[in-house]
């Protein structure tokens, strides 16, 4: 009974979080009550007519996380594609996960000697097009149970994870529209009514280099790679409720 108020709690509070960080603490909170000492939550979120973004956080040994994307190890994890064909919690431990191919054991030896012994992972299905994962982790110098941790992973952490990615996608979409200014939002509103930038310049009293510099500005902050693509995001977003005077 006292897990599922937790999840309660943990929920509500995902719902409320202003922040990225806030997100992370929920999550914190969750490996803690688990018994896990190590996490990893990581989302990609793609829109159409937008390239795919990735936020994430995870508190695993710095080295490891360093010489894992160095070296591209997500590329040969078969945990991983094993969650992506599931959407199940699946469980690992560094024994049963050396038995691959080279280049899988060379993953694992890795997290092994970064003192990661074993732990579960899973992947949720976001409903912008994403997917959230959640990697718990461990260390070796702890007692640890496969069966028990994933089955408590399996009714704690499945049913929130779709919440975290979705708490994250909210704050990191909050955060950009906070990042783009009235003047870029004016400028991109005016391109996305079909106005050049000359015609933009001129309806705002600027100079057409400047209008340029501000949807540059733009594209970067909505991860654009053409002025379509960050009008799109805009308009999902919500850049362009309050402007009612599209001609």
């Amino acid at each position: 009974m006292r897990m599922i108020e937790r999840q309660r709690e943990w929920i509500a509070a995902l719902r409320e979080a202003g922040n990225a960080d806030e997100v992370y603490s929920v999550v914190d909170r969750c490996r803690d009550a688990l018994g896990f000492e190590f996490y990893g939550v990581g989302v990609r979120f793609s829109e159409p007519g937008s390239p795919p973004r990735f936020v994430g956080h995870a508190n695993w040994p710095s080295r490891l996380m360093e010489r894992y994307a160095a070296e591209a190890f997500y590329r040969d994890d078969l945990v991983y594609r094993r969650c992506l064909e599931t959407r199940e919690p699946v469980g690992w431990d560094y024994l049963d996960r050396v038995r691959g191919a080279a280049s899988y054991r060379r993953v694992h030896e890795t997290i092994d000697a970064h003192g990661v012994r074993a732990g579960v992972t899973l992947i949720a299905r976001l409903t912008c097009g994403g997917d959230v994962t959640l990697a718990m982790g461990v260390d070796k110098r702890r007692a640890y149970s496969r069966s028990a941790h994933v089955s408590r992973a399996a009714g704690s952490i499945a049913l929130g994870l779709a919440e975290v990615g979705e708490a994250l996608v909210r704050v990191e979409n909050a955060q950009v529209l906070k990042s783009i200014s009235s003047s870029e939002r004016d400028c991109l509103y005016w391109t996305a009514a079909g106005k050049i930038a000359k015609q933009v310049a001129a309806i705002r009293g600027s100079s057409p280099g400047t209008v340029k510099k501000q949807l540059k500005s733009c594209k970067e902050k909505l991860s654009a790679s053409t002025l379509s693509e960050a009008v799109c995001r805009a308009h999902r977003l919500g850049l362009f409720e309050n402007q009612t005077w599209l001609p």
